[in-house]
C-alpha cells in the first residue's frame, strides 16, 4: 500500500511543475457541435466545436480528464 502511496505522491510532485492552461471544465456530450457534412468551401471552419465555456478557467492540463473520469465513474449506474 505504501508504494502507491509514493507513487502517487511523485505523480502529484511532477504534476505541480507543469504550467497551467485553459481548461473547459464542463466537457460532456451535450456540450460538443458535431457537423454530419463538410463541404470543400467550408474545410477552413472545424468540423467539432466545444460549446458552453461558463466554468471555463486556468488548471492542470490532467484537470480536464481527471474530470471525466470522475463523472464517468459516478454515472456508470445510469
Amino acid at each position: 500500500m505504501f508504494e502507491e502511496w509514493d507513487r502517487l505522491a511523485t505523480s502529484v510532485g511532477m504534476m505541480e511543475q507543469e504550467k497551467l492552461t485553459l481548461c473547459h471544465h464542463d466537457a460532456h456530450a451535450r456540450n460538443f457541435l458535431v457537423r454530419a457534412e463538410q463541404d470543400q468551401e467550408d474545410a477552413d471552419i472545424p468540423s467539432v466545436a466545444l460549446i458552453d465555456w461558463e466554468f471555463a478557467g486556468m488548471s492542470h492540463p490532467a484537470n480536464e480528464l481527471g474530470n471525466q473520469i470522475c463523472k464517468t465513474r459516478c454515472t456508470a449506474s445510469n
